[in-house]
């Protein structure tokens, strides 16, 4: 047995002489070991990309293979940027094309979510407060393709419902008129 010092902390520890001739580098534990090979040998590298948006090269850090840097991302975010977007724009969507019907209005309720989340408190019948969805009260086919998606995501066209209200109002059990009704009653407005 010998003493030799951590190359990450510096701690003083015996070793084997047989592990000190197999392994030139001394860690006292695992978490040092890590934290050092870890630091030369990421596991994955940091990409480069060129931005869609402006052109200019931009390092992702995550796994979602972002196309956009992320001041470009976070305007692509912003409702502004979607006034002019129409229904018809968001069908024709190359990532909406040979897939299933239900696809098509996909992009339109991921930018209501985005848009809205503040609306996801409770549920507007009983008052649940987990997992709750943005229902729209008139549906996105139910607009003409030259609605704008700025339109059919305001915020007076949706409601906020738990999973088992937004089944029921998707499949005809509620209406909108019963849901202001029991908002009302439940809030005593």
């Amino acid at each position: 047995m010998a003493l030799v010092n951590c190359e990450t902390c510096g701690v003083c520890f015996e070793k084997a002489n047989c592990h000190i001739r197999t392994s030139p580098r001394h860690f006292c534990c695992q978490s040092c070991a890590a934290k050092t090979l870890n630091k030369e040998h990421p596991k994955r590298k940091l990409k480069e990309r060129m931005c869609k948006g402006c052109g200019c090269v931009f390092v992702f850090k995550d796994r979602r293979r972002s196309r956009y840097c992320p001041v470009c991302s976070e305007s692509r975010r912003n409702k502004a940027a979607f006034q002019t977007l129409t229904l018809a724009d968001c069908a024709a969507r190359p990532s909406v094309k040979n897939k299933h019907p239900s696809w098509k209005w996909a992009y339109v309720r991921a930018l209501n979510r985005t848009w809205n989340k503040h609306l996801c408190t409770v549920c507007a019948i009983c008052g649940y407060g987990k997992g709750i969805q943005l229902c729209h009260r008139r549906s996105i086919s139910s607009f003409p393709l030259s609605a704008t998606v700025v339109e059919v995501n305001a915020e007076s066209n949706n409601i906020p419902l738990c999973p088992n209200h937004h089944w029921e109002f998707d499949h005809g059990l509620l209406d909108a008129d019963q849901i202001a009704a029991l908002t009302v009653k439940s809030t005593g407005l």
